[in-house]
């Protein structure tokens, strides 16, 4: 499998693993030890996908570490001022990682910097899902597996799907009290509801993750990997 198409997939996985961690782990409030347990899953995520894309730097590690400390004072006092702090704390570190991919140095970085950061952060784990699962993953190139090629053709058909079933959805329901009712009774069915309550937060966490990660880890909006 070409590097490109292995590395997209490796970060689609990852992101997978902890849409389905995050859903499992933030069920339970008040939160305290599922904070860092899920911190640090998603740094081992981190450093494995920089290692892999052989970008993985001196600075980065530091910044982790960082991360994982924060979020561990989740445990050490419930205090919701403390709280809001460590994941203010989170957000400028997540943004600092990000610097790397806009070739700027931490030690070099003045508060603009970290403000394009934190700003490419959120572009990116909105957007580069997109480029992620139609230009990083070629299914041509993917290796000889007809697993592996109908995974990506479902990835894209539901990277498609989804939105617009989400927004004429919500517009017919909002307009046709008939169809909104149909939906309600349809969204009662136990099974139904079982499976939305957990694919909806596992799809969104993912989504936004693995757009962090594509472009936190190496990834870019212009150049081909």
């Amino acid at each position: 499998m070409k590097g490109k198409n292995r590395i997209g997939l490796e970060v689609i996985i990852g992101a997978v693993i902890l849409g389905i961690l995050a859903d499992t782990l933030f069920r339970r409030s008040p939160w305290g030890l599922n904070v860092p347990l899920f911190v640090s899953a998603f740094s081992i995520v981190f450093l494995l996908i920089k290692w892999r894309r052989g970008t993985l730097d001196r600075q980065t590690i530091p910044l982790i570490g960082g991360l994982i400390f924060l979020s561990g004072l989740f445990i050490w006092r419930d205090s919701e001022a403390l709280q809001i702090l460590d994941v203010l704390g989170m957000l400028v570190l997540l943004a600092a990682l990000m610097l790397s991919s806009l070739r700027v140095r931490v030690s070099a970085a003045g508060v603009v910097h970290y403000v394009i950061g934190a700003a490419w952060s959120w572009l990116s784990a909105v957007f580069a899902p997109f480029l992620l699962i139609f230009r990083d993953i070629n299914p041509p190139l993917v290796e000889q597996s007809s697993a592996r090629r109908n995974l990506v053709s479902v990835l894209r058909g539901v990277a498609v799907a989804v939105p617009l079933l989400l927004v004429f959805g919500a517009l017919f329901s909002s307009a046709d009290a008939g169809f909104e009712n149909l939906v309600d009774t349809f969204a009662e069915i136990p099974i139904v509801d079982a499976a939305f309550e957990h694919a909806i937060p596992i799809g969104v966490v993912s989504w936004f993750v693995a757009g962090y990660l594509r472009n936190a880890t190496g990834g870019t909006f212009w150049i081909s990997q």
